[in-house]
């Protein structure tokens, strides 16, 4: 049986409020790998991964702390070049994705007071055209209500004072997990790519059937 994404989204929940029992883990897993999971990519329970931290193979069905290196090691894994700062965040140029006429772009960073809040931002190219904010809005409202991760908003740049108002926004896309208890690289991987993976859908939605 295939997961939905409110299914998914449950399940994601019940994991950043804390719980870790063996059936949530596998639940997880397996909902993640029926709805995004690439068809040449094995299945998960048949994954022998080792990834190398430290000196030392690291399992990545293992719960072990979120850092900025478990967004590094799935962006190498995935051989995807990526721009490191030292505010602790990675940048991704996505490219040019034809069904949308946008390129694209992924910022993942590490946030919160603790530094255990996982944030990824989408974002596209093209402006949206202050006449067109109650499309865009609407657009937003749909996607939020269909499949709700990542978010979708309008984002409008503050003004300098005794400005007018924007003459532009932007469309983006908000996916976020608090990862205090830590998480397993697998795991992680499955949401993130899940996510991204998600984000293209939203694109194509707004050109289609928005016209923005």
């Amino acid at each position: 049986m295939t997961a939905t994404p409110r299914k998914t989204h449950r399940l994601v929940k019940r994991y950043e409020a804390g719980e870790r029992s063996p059936e949530l883990i596998q639940a997880l897993n397996e909902a993640a790998w029926q709805d995004f999971h690439d068809p040449w990519e094995p299945h998960p329970h048949a994954k022998e991964i080792a990834v190398k931290e430290g000196g030392a193979a690291m399992d990545p069905e293992t719960v072990q702390p979120f850092t900025l290196e478990t967004i590094e090691r799935l962006l190498q894994r995935k051989e995807i070049s990526y721009w490191k700062t030292d505010q602790k965040f990675c940048l991704v140029f996505l490219g040019y994705d034809p069904d949308s006429d946008r390129c694209l772009r992924a910022l993942h960073s590490v946030e919160g007071k603790q530094d255990t809040i996982y944030r990824l931002r989408l974002l596209a190219d093209r402006r949206v055209d202050a006449k067109d904010y109650g499309r865009a809005r609407e657009l937003c409202d749909k996607w939020n209500a269909s499949y709700r991760w990542p978010r979708a908003f309008l984002e409008l740049p503050t003004p300098p004072e005794g400005a007018g108002a924007p003459a532009s926004g932007l469309l983006a896309m908000d996916y976020q997990l608090d990862l205090e208890k830590g998480i397993h690289q697998a795991l992680f991987d499955d949401l993130v790519e899940g996510a991204t993976a998600a984000s293209f859908d939203f694109w194509k939605m707004a050109k289609e059937e928005f016209n923005l």
